[in-house]
């Protein structure tokens, strides 16, 4: 095997890194939550499901993606040879639309879940 390039490289980090750093995020964000929730914190029911629910958010974004890009593939199939990189682009700009909703609004839920667990920590009359 030969070395890999500065794309191949960027493309895994993008294509692996980047997706199983956010899950491992919101796992534990999850846990912490789940902590605070039992330890009858005030806040930590809260954190504990804006996290669940970021990673939920993240996760059928991945499933939406995946699907429209074996839909797009499929319909590049049928295509004529002409039209195929117009619905091939088309197609995967849809996809990623997808995934863009899922990080922005799972970002969205973990932040709002980090505001929470701090506000759990503090002590509170």
């Amino acid at each position: 095997m030969g070395r890999i390039g500065a794309g191949e490289a960027l493309t895994l980090l993008f294509g692996l890194g980047l997706p199983l750093v956010h899950l491992t995020i919101g796992v534990a964000l999850v846990v912490v939550g789940r902590r605070a929730m039992r330890s009858s914190r005030r806040f930590g029911a809260g954190a504990f499901y804006a996290a669940v629910g970021a990673l939920l958010a993240m996760l059928l974004a991945l499933l939406a993606t995946a699907l429209e890009l074996a839909q797009v593939f499929g319909s590049v199939a049928g295509a004529a040879a002409a039209s195929r990189a117009s619905v091939l682009a088309e197609g995967i700009a849809g996809a990623m639309r997808w995934i863009t909703l899922g990080v922005v609004g799972s970002l969205a839920l973990y932040a709002v879940s980090g505001v929470l667990l701090v506000l759990a920590r503090r002590r509170l009359p």
